[in-house]
């Protein structure tokens, strides 16, 4: 078979599978807000190991063509141990996020392939409509960014102040869409040092929760 028509059979394929998945449910709206928290000894994510309130998460993930990226997420050996690929894109002012479950074998595939990869200890939160993530990125092993995000409804702009646990380690508040803190970016130990050099140069006196930091204040 001719390569030009198995490709375009192939991704006709791929669009139509995206699309039923896409339609069977509505299409979720990614509305967050991200805190870079300063961790330098360690004792926040010490406090959180045997915090209960929040669920413990092992991820890694990798990215692929733009918008594209695979995960690995484990809960544990009593919760989930998923693989899922996801895919974002803005719309206007809104980033639509859809998501799937995937193969074991095919995550394994695709991760061949992937790039700018991310190991992480995620510790979550749900409260209500609202949930908590607080990210420590690994290096060898070893954390080198730690960052709180908060996920909201859609709709929603008023952003609530940070659990009691974070609030002497955030050091501000990005604001919406800004992509200085994506983990793609943040896969780079050196950009996320330098990132973390300008927030503590720039480091407003506390409380910093409710203090929204701008990306060109970073200037790397």
């Amino acid at each position: 078979m001719d390569k030009s028509l198995l490709h375009s059979q192939h991704k006709t394929a791929t669009v139509r599978i995206l699309a039923n998945e896409a339609c069977s449910r509505t299409m979720p709206i990614e509305n967050e807000y991200k805190f870079p928290l300063n961790d330098p000894d360690g004792t926040l994510e010490r406090t959180m190991e045997t915090h209960p309130d929040f669920q413990k998460i092992t991820i890694r993930q990798g990215y692929l063509r733009k918008g594209c990226r695979v995960r690995e997420w484990n809960e544990g050996p009593n919760g989930k141990h998923r693989f899922i690929f996801s895919y974002k894109h803005r719309v206007e002012d809104d980033v639509v996020e859809i998501e799937t479950d995937i193969e074991e074998d095919d995550f394994n595939r695709l991760w061949t392939v992937a790039e700018k990869p991310v190991e992480k200890i995620r510790f979550k939160k749900v409260e209500g409509t609202i949930i908590w993530d607080v990210d420590f990125l690994k290096h060898n092993g070893v954390t080198y960014f730690a960052l709180a995000e908060v996920e909201l409804p859609a709709e929603d702009r008023e952003v609530p102040s940070v659990p009691d646990i974070l609030k002497n380690h955030a050091m501000g508040r990005m604001e919406r869409h800004c992509k200085a803190l994506t983990n793609k970016r943040l896969s780079d130990p050196d950009y996320a040092a330098r990132v973390m050099d300008a927030f503590i140069k720039h480091k407003p006196l506390p409380p910093a929760e409710d203090i929204i930091l701008k990306a060109d204040l970073i200037n790397i």
